[in-house]
């Protein structure tokens, strides 16, 4: 078999997807610790508690913040030093314990917070919300992301089912292997970060929206709407421990694309021939604001600083 293989080799299909997740009890799932591996064309090295960053020593040397998020906060396609909160952490002059884990929601991020953060005892408890997938990755908690082989999948994603299928003929069939590797569309498409981007180009342009005409709705279905009352309601969980171990809540709305750039947003509305009287692409930012308002929790809202900062480019 060893000689067969060697002649006609397993094609080697896509794992870029992580190969550093496993999964978790209470969180669904964790990024492995002590890790280093290459992803996106840069370092990951995940320390021993499973987290992209450096080692913290328990004991409290300097003003210390806590920081929780998603993949934005990980700073998936730069390097370590780079993403955001590493910078922030050089900016401000002080210890920032980086706690962000791609796909996670708020109930995660709550979750992770009780497990593991409080014993870091944070002077401030920093809280990204993506308001792009944060409300779906409530609503789909914990059915909603599965692992297989250290990656991250969809539970009812038929593109990867797809992938497994092509994974098992090659292995248990060489016809079916001289063919896959005769056949180059039977293998995983080459991933997002390796398709040059072409402003032009409409499969480009919307790559990273999600759900379109969903997320940007008046009115949101109850799949949604569940996400959006677990996000408040995990917000004031949050809010409500931070406060018994004496630190402070500072969250961070984070926005998507198209809430940004009005060009975009009308190139979107022309594309999926949208009705633009049905949709609201700040209802989700508003809402959540009010929210925070309304519960004096401090909040900091990067839609605005965005919308300043393209006024003087």
């Amino acid at each position: 078999m060893r000689v067969i293989n060697k002649i006609i080799p397993i094609p080697r299909f896509d794992k870029t997807r992580f190969a550093i997740v496993r999964p978790h009890l209470t969180r669904g799932f964790e990024f492995v610790p002590e890790v280093a591996r290459e992803r996106w064309g840069v370092d990951w090295n995940i320390n021993s508690e499973g987290f992209r960053d450096y080692e913290h020593k328990l004991a409290k040397e300097k003003f210390r913040i806590l920081g929780l998020g998603d993949s934005f906060l990980v700073g998936h396609e730069v390097s370590f030093e780079n993403t955001f909160l590493r910078q922030l952490e050089r900016k401000l002059k002080v210890e920032i314990v980086k706690m962000a884990v791609t796909n996670y929601g708020t109930i995660q991020e709550y979750l992770l917070c009780e497990e593991v953060g409080q014993k870091y005892k944070p002077d401030i408890v920093f809280l990204g919300v993506y308001v792009g997938n944060d409300r779906e990755d409530n609503a789909g908690f914990p059915y909603g992301v599965c692992i297989e082989e250290g990656m991250f999948v969809k539970c009812a994603d038929k593109s990867y089912l797809s992938v497994r299928i092509a994974r098992f003929l090659a292995k248990h069939s060489l016809f079916a292997r001289f063919l896959l590797q005769q056949f180059h569309k039977y293998l995983p498409k080459a991933s997002i970060q390796n398709i040059p981007h072409d402003s032009n180009n409409k499969e480009s342009l919307f790559k990273n929206m999600n759900k379109p005409g969903l997320i940007y709705k008046k009115q949101w279905d109850e799949y949604f709407n569940r996400g959006y009352e677990l996000l408040e309601e995990n917000i004031l969980k949050l809010n409500e421990s931070t406060a018994e171990q004496k630190s402070k809540l500072v969250v961070v709305i984070i926005p998507t694309e198209i809430q940004i750039y009005d060009w975009m947003w009308n190139e979107y509305m022309k594309e999926y021939s949208l009705d633009e009287s049905e949709y609201d692409r700040y209802k989700v930012i508003n809402l959540l604001s009010d929210f925070l308002k309304e519960n004096k929790i401090r909040y900091i809202n990067l839609l605005s600083s965005f919308k300043k900062l393209l006024k003087l480019i």
